[in-house]
């Protein structure tokens, strides 16, 4: 048997540490249905303050499960891999 590469260990732990929250995951969940949000777009679909919005989402970027796209002032996101929150679910089944 072998191990996996610590480089590959270490970025998988990093994206299960960013879907352990349940906010992380609904914006996931909403980045699911609608690619594309603006973090002002995200602040109003979940009634919160755009520091908290930003935290999260910037967990999940630097897991590498969402992107960014800057237009202008505002900063747009989507999923990486829109199936993600599908493996999510199937391990929790």
């Amino acid at each position: 048997m072998q191990l996996l590469p610590a480089p590959e260990a270490a970025r998988l732990a990093a994206a299960a540490r960013a879907l352990g929250d349940p906010i992380r995951l609904q914006l996931v969940h909403l980045l699911r249905q609608r690619t594309d949000l603006c973090t002002c777009e995200l602040e109003d679909l979940l009634g919160l303050a755009q520091s908290k919005i930003s935290y999260h989402l910037k967990v999940l970027l630097e897991a590498g499960i969402v992107t960014r796209e800057s237009r202008g002032t505002w900063s747009y996101y989507s999923l990486r891999e829109p199936g993600v929150l599908d493996r999510v679910k199937a391990l929790a089944t």
